[in-house]
């Protein structure tokens, strides 16, 4: 965790003292779904500044629901069915990895005009969870069992984004942003890899 962390506090460090002191603020709030994992909403917030016309730098935290890999949400199914099949008995597991994360990064904006493609990534971390809703058997709810005998303990790893999307300016303060992310939460085998669709919002100021 404290590495991750520190990546994260040290790119933004750096990217702040390259910036020039008149530089342009802004703050931005976004929402959106992640698939390629399981499906679920992410929500992000942060701010920056902007570097002339096309660069800017900025900060944002943010929690995605579930980022749990297909394949493991597939492994989880089969041995529903199996142990559906030994039994008699219906068998359902709900398992979920929610991710607080932070980063720093930069956007370049492709264009200046009056539709504004842009290019982003950032480095910084995830903190992922363990988090069993459901597990029953036959009607029988078994959460707690399940998630005490699996004993997953809490854990930070590094995070890498890239992405890219459109930025509409509706008037010198706001403009709206949608956009697309590939995350990569580096975790063992298998790596998490979350695809991520979001609009948001952008208020510039001073």
């Amino acid at each position: 965790m404290q590495r991750s962390f520190g990546v994260f506090l040290a790119t933004a460090a750096l990217l702040l003292v390259a910036a020039p002191a008149r530089a342009q603020g802004f703050i931005h709030g976004l929402g959106g779904v992640t698939f390629g994992t399981e499906v679920g909403p992410v929500f992000g917030g942060g701010g920056g500044i902007a570097v002339g016309e096309r660069l800017q730098i900025f900060g944002e935290f943010g929690r995605g629901s579930n980022v749990l890999p297909s394949e493991l949400q597939d492994e989880l199914d089969d041995l529903s069915d199996f142990l559906s099949d030994e039994t008699g008995l219906p068998v359902t597991f709900d398992v979920r990895i929610p991710a607080f994360y932070g980063m720093g990064g930069a956007r370049y904006a492709l264009s200046t005009g009056r539709v504004r493609p842009y290019l982003e990534g950032a480095l910084g971390f995830a903190r992922l969870s363990f988090d069993v809703v459901s597990a029953e058997v036959g009607g029988l709810d078994l959460s707690d069992m399940v998630e005490e005998a699996a004993d997953v303990d809490d854990e930070t790893k590094a995070l890498l984004m890239l992405g890219g999307g459109i930025n509409v300016p509706v008037n010198a303060t706001f403009s709206v942003d949608i956009g697309y992310r590939w995350n990569g939460i580096f975790t063992e085998d298998p790596m998490i890899k979350a695809s991520e669709i979001y609009g948001g919002v952008r208020v510039t100021f001073r």
